[in-house]
């Protein structure tokens, strides 16, 4: 039997022609295409920067600091340096850190009361209005009020002065200037390979200055150091002034 003459696909159904495909619907929210020599600043809808990678901290938490500035950038600037004290617990939290710089978030809950998120954002706040500063020394973060009499050295020392390992050995250093290693090891009842590390603290923050004096190593604050605490004491004398004298009207 020769070749069937009907078409091999005769018996296949045929369905119903593809339809042409649909244009795309304009939303008007697409960005302009850019002719020839034409730059991104014309009218045309500006593109979002990317979120900076460093927009998260070590463990993952987004910085708040940084996402700020991202939606600052995105046009959102109602709050502005003029106008970022009208609210009252950025207020508080500005006047507290000015009466005690060098406060930490922990301390800024002890004064207002507030919780850690919601503080952590109003700092952020005051931070990015310039209002006050940010410093992170030895894994601690403080805050200062944006003061020039502040300098570098008087921050440190304010820092310092509050981490529980380094505050009792930068005070033997000021109140026995020149101790020894071996007389500082037993004030503080630790090895003397220990005191070396926290000294070294010390020096690398510009607060201290050893010398070789014979066998011995010995300790002197640094001048910058010792202005700062000079600074200090004047600045809590009139308050323990005022402390005494209520005590003994008390009496």
């Amino acid at each position: 039997m020769r070749g069937d003459p009907r078409p091999q696909n005769a018996g296949r159904e045929r369905g119903p022609p593809a339809l042409p495909a649909a244009a795309p619907v304009r939303t008007g929210l697409e960005p302009l295409s850019q002719g020839p020599g034409e730059s991104g600043g014309g009218r045309g809808r500006r593109d979002l920067p990317a979120l900076p990678s460093t927009a998260e901290t070590n463990d993952g938490v987004p910085d708040p600091l940084l996402l700020l500035r991202f939606l600052l950038f995105l046009g959102y600037r109602r709050i502005r340096p003029g106008n970022v004290l009208d609210h009252p617990m950025r207020r508080d939290l500005a006047s507290a850190i000015m009466a005690d710089p060098g406060l930490d978030l922990a301390g800024c809950v002890a004064v207002t009361g507030a919780n850690r998120e919601t503080l952590r954002y109003h700092l952020a706040l005051l931070v990015c209005a310039g209002k006050v500063m940010e410093e992170t020394r030895n894994g601690s973060v403080r805050y200062f009020p944006h003061d020039p009499t502040l300098t570098s050295s008087h921050r440190a020392v304010l820092h310092l002065d509050r981490n529980p390992s380094l505050a009792p050995l930068l005070h033997h250093i000021r109140d026995e200037p020149g101790i020894s290693r071996k007389d500082l090891a037993e004030r503080l009842g630790v090895a003397g390979p220990s005191v070396n590390r926290q000294v070294q603290r010390l020096v690398d923050e510009g607060l201290v200055e050893r010398r070789r004096c014979g066998q011995s190593q010995r300790y002197w604050l640094t001048p910058d150091a010792a202005r700062a605490f000079a600074t200090i004491a004047m600045a809590e004398a009139p308050h323990d002034g005022v402390i005494q004298t209520r005590d003994r009207a008390s009496a």
